[in-house]
């Protein structure tokens, strides 16, 4: 799952791993202020070089999140697994997500639930949370009246 940026929220697949033996010139972006080139792990570590982080290559068919490069660190791991080829075509990725039900696995989760009551709760309107709060008081009353009988 994507935490972070445009498609924040949205399910997507893992279909490879970018290299992250890449070293990025910090001196450079430094004096430049922009990203310089980035130089193959082969190549001796000179001072001011510093490893970048790790990406992945994503894709969602199935919830609009198009191929793309991801860090990990914006990306939340899930339990569920897709099993495909190392860089799998959006056919075969669509076709195996499918097959699996993934969406319905999904939305079964607790995780899932949570997300979508969060989501409810915040497009709630002022009169929704007026009701809501008239029936918990309601439920209170009934739970403590209850609670009176059963200790007399």
């Amino acid at each position: 799952m994507i935490n972070y940026g445009a498609d924040a929220g949205k399910l997507a697949v893992i279909v490879d791993i970018i290299d992250h033996n890449r070293f990025i010139d910090i001196a450079h972006l430094a004096i430049n202020h922009r990203l310089c080139g980035i130089y193959s792990a082969k190549k001796k570590k000179q001072a001011g070089w510093e490893r970048s982080e790790a990406l992945a290559l994503i894709e969602g068919p199935t919830t609009g999140v198009a191929r793309t490069q991801y860090a990990f660190r914006r990306l939340t791991l899930t339990p569920l697994v897709v099993k495909v080829p190392r860089a799998a075509g959006q056919a075969v990725l669509k076709a195996a997500i499918e097959k699996q039900g993934l969406a319905a696995s999904w939305a079964k989760t607790s995780w899932a639930k949570k997300i979508d009551a969060r989501a409810k709760r915040a497009g709630a309107s002022d009169f929704d949370r007026f009701k809501l709060m008239k029936y918990k008081k309601l439920r209170r009353e009934i739970v403590n009246k209850s609670v009176k009988t059963i200790k007399a």
